[in-house]
């Protein structure tokens, strides 16, 4: 195979089939280029659904990108989302928290009812309750502390 990036194939074979396969592209130009551009889109955009360049139909479906990293609420939350937000619920998902929410605490989580972060757990400050009712380990250690002195 030769280092050629022709997207024709050109190694065998009559000249008149490459010929005619080179016109075919040239015809096929502009469906071709919707083609790269509603891929172009299902990579990169943000914001919205991808509408199909070809058809111009919504699609309905979100991008690589806008899964990874986007803020759309209706996908359902990004990955960058459950990875790392702290300030709320994960955005499409408000009742989700994100991993580093539970784990160093963040907005639904600090404080609030029934949750609270792992860091909160292991350390929160003698008597000074994680989620309202119940105390962290280093509450119960002291007041063990204490009993046995």
């Amino acid at each position: 195979m030769s280092g050629s990036k022709s997207p024709v194939y050109i190694g065998a074979g009559s000249s008149d089939l490459a010929v005619t396969e080179a016109l075919n592209i040239i015809e096929n130009a502009e469906v071709i280029s919707n083609h790269v551009v509603t891929a172009q889109r299902f990579a990169q955009l943000t914001g919205s659904t991808v509408t199909n360049a070809s058809t111009e139909v919504d699609t309905t479906k979100y991008s690589a990108l806008e899964y990874a990293q986007g803020t759309t609420a209706s996908t359902g939350g990004s990955a960058k989302d459950y990875a790392q937000k702290v300030n709320g619920g994960i955005s499409g998902a408000t009742s989700d928290h994100s991993a580093k929410a539970w784990a160093v605490g963040g907005t639904g989580i600090t404080d609030t009812a029934s949750k609270g972060a792992a860091m909160e757990w292991a350390a929160k400050a003698e008597n000074s309750t994680v989620d309202g009712t119940l105390y962290s380990a280093l509450h119960y250690s002291a007041k063990a502390s204490d009993a046995q002195t």
